[in-house]
C-alpha cells in the first residue's frame, strides 16, 4: 500500500467478545483491552454511498485500511480521533496485502 504512504494513523481497536450462557448465567457482551494499531482513515464518499447497500453508511462514516491479513470481524469497534465506529463490512484484498474495514460512526457515545 505504498499509495497510502504517511497516511496511516494511530487508532485503537475495541474487540468485541459475545456474550452467551456460562453454568445457566447469562454474560453480556463485552470488549476487551483496545488494541493498538496503525490505518489509514478515509472518509465515505458520496460515490461509495452509492455503491453500497442504500441506508447502510452515509457522511460521517469512514473506511479504514490496514495493512495485515484480517483481524477483526463485524461489531468490533474502531476508535479514530476520539470517534468510535462500529466495523459492519470488511474485505480482504490479497493482492495489495491489506484489507478495508467500514465503519459506521457510533454517535451515542457517553
Amino acid at each position: 500500500m505504498r499509495a497510502f504512504a504517511g497516511e496511516y494513523r494511530a487508532v485503537k481497536v475495541h474487540v468485541l467478545v459475545k456474550g452467551g450462557i456460562v453454568d445457566g448465567e447469562k454474560i453480556d457482551d463485552s470488549f476487551q483491552s483496545p488494541v493498538d494499531e496503525k490505518m489509514v482513515p478515509r472518509p465515505v464518499t458520496l460515490t461509495q454511498e452509492k455503491r453500497l447497500p442504500e441506508g447502510k453508511y452515509s457522511a460521517g462514516d469512514m473506511k479504514f485500511y490496514a495493512l495485515s491479513t484480517l483481524k477483526y470481524k463485524s461489531g468490533d469497534v474502531i476508535e479514530y480521533a476520539g470517534i468510535k465506529y462500529r466495523i459492519g463490512d470488511f474485505w480482504i484484498r490479497p493482492e495489495g496485502g491489506f484489507v478495508s474495514y467500514m465503519g459506521k460512526r457510533i454517535y451515542d457515545q457517553a
